[in-house]
């Protein structure tokens, strides 16, 4: 059994002078993000791994999260970024077994999708995660395989949902 955790960035500022990659978050982004960390700190939702977009926006929202989480190693994706949820998918189906869970910390509307694929149907929850991911909402699934190479969309459980 894994866990994977997906998270899309607080909410930010619009692009300024150094275009979408510079985007920054604003004062409240700021503070869900550190909230967020506390809620998983509190549910003992620490990851024991993290794969992070390298954008500016998804590492504030990372380095709040880690305040209440502590120092968790992390990678920087840029497929994350660049890519869509067939990228997120693979990129995720790579990651060392070794790891029980994961953190996936990207942008809309992959990250949403990659979510929303990810989990199966017959959950309650599923009908809340299906309307939109706002900034800094969180799932929690529980992914029914020993590898990550052989995550499945559709079959993971959806334990919770958390939204700011």
């Amino acid at each position: 059994m894994k866990k994977l955790f997906v998270l899309r960035h607080a909410e930010t500022a619009p692009a300024g002078e150094g275009g979408d990659r510079e985007r920054k978050l604003t004062a409240k982004g700021l503070e869900d993000a550190r909230a967020l960390g506390e809620t998983m700190k509190a549910k003992n939702y620490a990851p024991d791994f993290i794969l992070c977009s390298p954008v500016t926006r998804t590492r504030q929202t990372l380095d709040q999260l880690l305040e209440g989480l502590g120092k968790i190693q992390t990678e920087y994706e840029k497929v994350i970024y660049e890519g869509g949820y067939h990228e997120l998918v693979e990129l995720v189906r790579g990651v060392d077994d070794a790891c029980a869970s994961l953190l996936v910390v990207g942008h809309n509307p992959a990250i949403h999708q990659f979510a929303a694929s990810m989990a199966r149907e017959d959950h309650e929850l599923m009908n809340k995660l299906s309307v939109g991911y706002a900034p800094a909402t969180l799932t929690v699934l529980d992914v029914p395989r020993a590898s990550w190479a052989d995550l499945r969309p559709g079959e993971n459980k959806i334990l919770d949902l958390v939204e700011s």
